[in-house]
């Protein structure tokens, strides 16, 4: 198991919600079929709260969760997913993780559940 630190920038969506342009290599039975762009980051910390599922209740934080990233073909090498991979290994904000590893998000410890081959990764905050 593997401790990462994730940068996050301030989201436009609110106060104590952010995102990150980490890109995340999970490794899982189907990650090619649930984000072939790979993984990033989204959250809130404690002093905000968001909804988990539309339309649903209000989740006070801090809570963090990762989303798929779209695949995109470009046959340059410089764009598409392959361009933004490279670039972000360059910058040092592609990591490759995998069950079990945590991830230092907003000042919080989160623990990473790499999924199975019918349910998507997810993170579970560290109980202090």
């Amino acid at each position: 198991m593997t401790r990462h630190v994730i940068e996050i920038e301030r989201s436009s969506y609110g106060k104590g919600h952010y995102d990150s342009n980490a890109i995340l290599k999970i490794k899982t039975p189907r990650e090619r079929h649930f984000a072939p762009g790979g993984w990033s980051i989204g959250g809130w910390d404690k002093t905000a709260e968001g909804r988990v599922v539309d339309h649903g209740p209000l989740v006070p934080g801090p809570y963090a969760f990762v989303f798929g990233l779209a695949g995109v073909i470009d046959a340059s090498r410089r764009g598409g997913t392959f361009g933004e991979h490279s670039r972000a290994k360059e910058a040092g904000r592609y990591f490759e993780v995998e069950d079990g590893d945590t991830l230092e998000i907003a000042g919080e410890t989160y623990v990473l559940h790499a999924g199975s081959e019918h349910s998507e990764p997810t993170l579970v905050l560290e109980k202090s």
